[in-house]
């Protein structure tokens, strides 16, 4: 990474990028200036440079875009949490919406978004943030964009309000555990279905025992479970009760750090999605759940009578999957490494894949070799997506129906469900 450190200048904001920042021009090249938005002019300093990207920092506005409205967080302007909390309704949604359908249209895909779907404020279940010895001063936080720098949060629009209110004895907490150490803790924090789930790791040396008891007792006031971790693996201080969420009537066993939706809406928002995409008429049905995860789509899928044959490369979640619903068939395969075959999937009715951002390009060239009459495809990257839908329109499919599910308020990510059919 490169300082620059010269004066400020001015520049017209012509666009907003993917992650939501403006974008402007420094020395006649691009430069990205968080905060700014397309049509205003701007005063800003060069920042730094990295991975050839020039990168700026909004100074003022000269001339404001009508698409701008006051920031309901006061730590918008440092935080990295959020980027678009000064976007207009109206205007965000259209970045969201463009998310999608720019990715499609690059592919050359025509398909406009049938339903926009919103979790919206204070709906973000799962955090992790910092607690940081910043020069004798106790900060809590997430980092700003492009840099190791603290916004020390005192409030959160986007966190529940279970979370946010953890925040005030948190950082008393810290203050007694930090202010003789010029550490940090990495904080991972889960509002289960039956109490908060706090995962504590980054700090390199052991507690002692009077900072253990300090930890128990926080605890033991505002968590279901608490668990420490000083290399591999965690250490269980404290537990109540085990954390679990609700997925289609069962309770499974979660952690802050595994893999799970962004909010308690998605749990049941993707699923319906899922539901309604099947054939209607039908009755029990056959259907293959690739990267099923922890059960988001697979258990609502069973508790509707259907024959759900579970994938999941993570033994973490399939076990957690399996342990509350023992009667749900799973199988632990890692797809990315072993694709299930063309051959395998033709005795499914329905094929539905929750894959990672990346996509899964070598199993949908075996979807979509096998002809299966409908898939349904729960992403949340709208760029593999995009290409991903491209390979099965090519091998005869059709994009029937596409919603968009906006459940990371205020952040450039979108979530998007499409259903396939065999023309």
């Amino acid at each position: 990474m490169t300082t620059l450190n010269d004066a400020p200048f001015e520049t017209l904001i012509t666009a907003l990028n993917k992650q939501g920042e403006g974008m402007g021009v420094y020395e006649d090249k691009a430069i990205t200036i968080p905060g700014a938005l397309p049509g205003e002019t701007v005063s800003a300093l060069p920042r730094f440079k990295k991975g050839g990207i020039l990168w700026g920092k909004l100074a003022s506005i000269i001339a404001e875009s009508p698409d701008r409205v006051p920031a309901p967080c006061p730590h918008n302007a440092t935080c990295g949490g959020c980027s678009l909390q000064h976007l207009s309704p109206t205007a965000y949604m259209g970045f969201k919406t463009g998310l999608v359908h720019n990715a499609l249209r690059r592919v050359g895909i025509s398909k406009t978004i049938d339903a926009f779907i919103e979790s919206g404020p204070q709906t973000r279940r799962r955090v992790d943030f910092w607690a940081k010895n910043w020069n004798d001063e106790i900060v809590i936080g997430f980092h700003g964009v492009g840099t190791q720098h603290l916004s020390n949060m005192t409030t959160c629009h986007v966190m529940t309000p279970a979370l946010e209110s953890l925040l005030g004895p948190l950082r008393q907490l810290m203050e007694i555990l930090l202010c003789a150490h010029k550490e940090a803790f990495h904080i991972h924090i889960l509002e289960a279905t039956n109490g908060l789930d706090m995962l504590v790791s980054g700090n390199k040396r052991p507690l002692t025992t009077a900072e253990t008891k300090c930890f128990v007792e926080f605890a033991q006031t505002h968590l279901c479970r608490l668990q420490l971790k000083i290399g591999k693996k965690p250490q269980t201080l404290f537990k109540k009760e085990q954390p679990y969420i609700s997925l289609g009537g069962y309770a499974v066993a979660a952690s802050p750090n595994s893999f799970l939706q962004a909010t308690h809406d998605a749990d049941k928002i993707l699923p319906q999605l899922v539901l309604e995409g099947l054939p209607q008429a039908s009755d029990r049905l056959k259907i293959a759940d690739l990267y099923c995860g922890r059960g988001t789509l697979t258990l609502p899928l069973v508790r509707a009578g259907h024959k759900v044959m579970g994938f999941e490369g993570d033994s973490r979640g399939l076990q957690a999957l399996t342990d509350a619903c023992p009667e749900a068939n799973c199988m632990y395969r890692d797809l990315f490494q072993d694709s299930i075959t063309a051959a395998e999937l033709r005795k499914y009715d329905v094929i539905v894949l929750n894959p990672p951002r990346t996509g899964a390009t070598n199993q949908i060239n075996q979807i979509a070799e096998s002809g299966v009459d409908r898939i349904i495809y729960v992403s949340c990257g709208p760029e593999s997506f995009a290409k991903e839908a491209r390979i099965l329109i090519d091998s005869g499919y059709l994009l029937t129906t596409l919603t968009a599910v906006d459940q990371f308020h205020w952040a450039a990510h979108v979530e998007v469900v499409g259903v396939f059919l065999k023309k």
